[in-house]
C-alpha cells in the first residue's frame, strides 16, 4: 500500500523510462500504450489552489512491448497551466477562481475565456486524440511524444459547461456527449459527434431554468440516458457571483432526482421519473431488458463528496470521504415508475465494469478506499450475473 499524501502534492518533475520494474508477468504479447490525464500542478506563486480537480493536468503513458512496461509523463501545455507557471491564476477553475470584476466575471462565464486544463478525461475521436475537462475546450495532443497540440476547435461541444466522459459507440460510428448552453432559459444539448470526419448531429435539446451539475451520463443501444441530480445552479449566479464554479451550485434536495430518456434516433424526450434526492459522479453501467432501462451507478446521500475533495482536507493523515452505494436503477417509463436496489452489499468508493471478475454467478468489483493514510483495494461481490454487468453500453 502507498500513502496517499503523495497524490495531492504537486508532480512537477517529467521523465521517460524505457522499462520500469515489475512484479509478476507482463504476458509477451501485450502491446500498445495506457494513457491517462490528471492533476498534478496544485501551486500557483507558492499559493495552493483549493481542489483536487483545480490541479493542471499531466499526461501519462505506460506503454507494454516485449514482456515489458514503460513510463513517460508530460505536463499539457495550455492557457490556464502557462499562468500557473508563471504564478497567477487566470482562468475559473473547478474550486478556484482569480480575482476579477463583475464584468470581467460574466465576460468569462459567458465567452470562450474559460480555462482549456483538460485533467479528467481522454478520448479518441477519429484519428485525433483529445484530452478534456467540463468545459468545452478539448485539446489535442500527440500520443507518441503527448505534446499539446492546442484546442481542438472541431470538436467543441455547443455550450458552457460539459462532461468529459463521452460515449463511444461503434455501432453508430459516433461520440455521443452533451453541454449545457447558459442563459435566462438554459438548455442541454445532446449531440453525436461523427468518427469519420462527418460532423456533429443535434440528438435534442431539453430546457432547464437551474442546471445540475451532471459530471457523467448513460447510454444504451438506443437512449441516452441523463440523470438531473438536486445539486443545481442559477446561471446568474455563475455569471455575477464571486465564488469558484462549483460553490455556485446548491443543494435542494426536495427536488428530487429527475431522469430523462433522449431517444438516440428521433430526438424523442420522455420523462422526468423521479426518484429520491442522491448525487453521483459516475455511471457504471446501462442497457436495455424487456420493457425496462436498467441504469448502474455509484450513488452518494449528497455532493459532501465535492467538498472532501479540497485540498485542505485531502492532505490531513486521515482525510474522511462518504462512501457512495453502487446502485442499479430500473426505469420503467410505460409505468414511469424508478425502482433502485443495491448490488453490493458495502459501501465502495470507485467502481468500474472494466475492473469485473467473474466468480460463480455474481461479479467481483474492485472499489478503493483510504484507510488509515493509505490506499487499500477491495473487492466487492456483486450480486448480478456477469452478462449484465458487462453488457456493451
Amino acid at each position: 500500500m502507498t500513502s496517499h499524501a503523495a497524490g495531492f502534492q504537486t508532480l512537477a518533475e517529467e521523465v521517460k523510462i524505457d522499462r520500469l520494474p515489475s512484479q509478476g508477468d507482463v504476458p509477451p504479447w501485450l502491446a500498445g500504450s495506457l494513457i491517462r490525464t490528471g492533476p498534478a500542478r496544485f501551486e500557483a506563486n507558492g499559493r495552493s489552489l483549493n481542489h483536487w480537480f483545480d490541479g493542471q493536468a499531466m499526461l501519462h503513458r505506460f506503454s507494454f512491448a516485449d514482456g515489458g512496461v514503460g513510463y513517460a509523463n508530460r505536463e499539457l501545455e495550455t492557457r490556464a497551466d502557462a499562468a500557473v507557471r508563471d504564478g497567477r491564476v487566470a482562468f475559473r477553475e473547478f474550486a478556484t477562481d482569480p480575482c476579477r470584476s463583475i464584468f470581467r466575471r460574466m465576460v468569462t462565464m459567458f465567452s470562450p475565456n474559460a480555462t482549456d486544463n483538460a485533467n479528467v478525461n481522454l478520448a479518441q475521436v477519429g484519428e485525433r486524440f483529445v484530452a478534456m475537462t467540463e468545459t468545452p475546450l478539448p485539446v489535442e495532443f500527440d500520443p507518441h511524444t503527448l505534446r499539446a497540440l492546442g484546442v481542438a476547435e472541431t470538436e467543441r461541444p455547443d455550450g458552457e459547461i460539459t462532461t468529459a466522459h463521452p460515449h463511444h459507440d461503434p455501432g453508430r460510428g459516433e461520440l455521443v456527449n452533451y453541454a449545457i448552453k447558459l442563459g435566462p432559459r438554459s438548455t442541454y444539448r445532446l449531440s453525436g459527434r461523427s468518427l469519420d470526419g462527418g460532423g456533429r448531429r443535434t440528438i435534442a435539446r431539453l430546457a432547464t431554468r437551474r442546471p445540475a451539475y451532471i459530471h457523467s451520463f448513460a447510454l444504451t443501444e438506443r437512449f441516452v440516458v441523463l440523470a438531473e441530480f438536486p445539486y443545481v445552479v442559477d446561471p446568474l449566479r455563475l455569471a455575477f457571483g464571486n465564488r469558484p464554479f462549483i460553490e455556485n451550485y446548491r443543494w435542494e434536495p426536495e427536488r428530487g432526482t429527475r431522469i430523462w430518456v433522449i431517444d438516440r434516433g428521433d430526438g424523442d424526450i420522455q420523462g422526468p421519473f423521479e426518484t429520491d434526492a442522491v448525487f453521483a459522479f459516475h455511471h457504471v453501467n446501462a442497457f436495455e431488458r424487456d420493457d425496462e432501462i436498467v441504469v448502474d451507478l455509484c450513488a452518494y446521500e449528497d455532493p459532501e463528496i465535492v467538498r472532501a475533495f479540497y485540498l485542505d482536507r485531502l492532505r490531513t493523515p486521515d482525510p474522511c470521504f462518504p462512501m457512495p452505494w453502487l446502485e442499479r436503477w430500473r426505469i420503467d417509463t410505460a409505468a414511469k415508475r424508478v425502482r433502485r436496489e443495491r448490488l453490493a452489499d458495502e459501501a465502495l468508493l470507485t467502481a468500474s465494469g472494466e475492473a469485473a471478475r467473474a466468480a460463480d454467478a455474481a461479479t467481483r468489483v474492485l472499489s478503493r478506499h483510504i484507510t488509515s493514510g493509505e490506499w487499500d483495494d477491495v473487492l466487492a461481490q456483486l450480486p448480478t450475473e456477469l452478462r449484465e454487468l458487462m453488457q456493451p453500453h
